[in-house]
């Protein structure tokens, strides 16, 4: 082969390689399943290399989307007005998109509506249904032109307003439409609180909306004690396939989370209140007993969009739920629900590696054996 000859074959060689890999590329996405931490933002200082650093640390763990939860409140489940101001500072919340994007993260917009009396969110029914849709559309059609900017990932459009969603499901309806307008063409899903078989209807129910994902946010307890620690995971699964066998849509879980205290599987809806010894195991085992059921073949692997992980537990800063061992409102960091610098971070930095190739077709695999 003369050199002429050598450098054109080397050429076309590279060129096959470059295409193949552009290919590649387009569709590796579909391969993967999401992997996200939900951020609750309660940041109102600048955005600087501290905020970098836990942005940083998430990538080292292998996660691939972060789910911002500006949180916008209203005094009581009945009120109409909403406060157009979230928790979170709006040029925080610029800056931490674009250094996450810039850092390769994908971002989901999640806005959550807190009542001043600590009542639940799922309960909110206010007197004026119309003038509290007023006020919610106003915040979503903020953030969802804050998404055009930025072509972020994703957006909830309602998050746990469980109760506004089976009276009113026209009502989201109208939400997506306006959202739309706006030119965001990002996913959209819609999450609501899953605890049981008595949740089936909201499901039934999201199956009606124009969204991408069916958005679960997973707080079953594990109640089953005859269990094995091999079968606890059945528990899980079962409900998961049922979830799946209603759900219309790729399935997102959209929340799940444990705490690091003892009886931490049990109730995790409302688990935050509980107050007892630490109990890290606990926690490493409800994770590893999720992730087994969401990643067991009876459930369709095709229909599957992800997991983010739920890692706040009060109005801390997110960087001390990734960075650091605060204690905030009397709940000491150790019992909390951050996974970092648990045991159960290893559980997601597992999880976080299992799931970049989990959709690869099994024939195709077994081709490469």
């Amino acid at each position: 082969m003369t050199i002429k000859q050598a450098l054109l074959t080397a050429g076309l060689v590279s060129l096959m390689l470059t295409s193949v890999s552009y290919v590649n590329k387009k569709k590796i996405d579909s391969y993967h399943l999401k992997s996200g931490v939900n951020i609750t933002c309660f940041e109102k200082q600048e955005f600087s290399s501290r905020e970098e650093s836990s942005i940083d640390r998430l990538i080292e763990s292998g996660f691939s989307t972060i789910a911002l939860n500006p949180i916008y409140f209203q005094d009581n489940i009945e009120s109409s007005e909403i406060e157009q101001q979230s928790s979170f500072d709006e040029k925080h919340l610029d800056d931490l998109i674009t250094y996450a994007q810039s850092r390769g993260l994908d971002v989901m917009l999640k806005p959550l509506i807190n009542t001043k009396s600590d009542e639940s969110r799922t309960q909110i029914m206010p007197q004026n249904i119309d003038e509290w849709f007023q006020n919610y559309n106003n915040i979503l059609v903020s953030l969802a032109k804050l998404g055009r900017k930025h072509d972020v990932y994703g957006m909830t459009i309602m998050c746990e307003l469980d109760s506004l969603l089976i009276h009113y499901p026209k009502k989201f309806e109208e939400t997506i439409s306006k959202i739309k307008e706006t030119g965001f063409n990002g996913k959209l899903t819609a999450a609501v609180v899953y605890h049981d078989e008595s949740c089936n209807e909201k499901i039934e129910i999201l199956n009606q909306l124009p969204i991408d994902f069916i958005g679960i946010d997973f707080y079953v307890s594990m109640l089953q004690s005859d269990l094995s620690k091999e079968e606890k995971f059945y528990e899980q699964l079962y409900y998961l396939e049922k979830i799946q066998s209603i759900a219309q849509k790729p399935l997102l879980i959209a929340e799940v989370g444990y705490r690091s205290v003892e009886n931490g599987n049990k109730r995790p809806m409302y688990n935050y209140r509980i107050k007892g010894n630490k109990d890290q195991e606990i926690q490493k085992e409800s994770y590893e007993n999720f992730i087994k059921a969401y990643t067991h073949k009876k459930l369709d692997k095709n229909k599957l969009e992800g997991i983010f992980f739920w890692i706040t537990d009060s109005q801390h800063l997110y960087t001390h739920d990734i960075l650091e061992t605060p204690v905030q409102f009397g709940i000491p960091w150790e019992i909390g629900y951050t996974p970092f610098n648990k045991p159960a971070e290893e559980v997601m930095k597992k999880y976080n590696k299992d799931r970049l190739w989990f959709k690869y077709p099994n024939k195709l695999i077994q081709r490469t054996n």
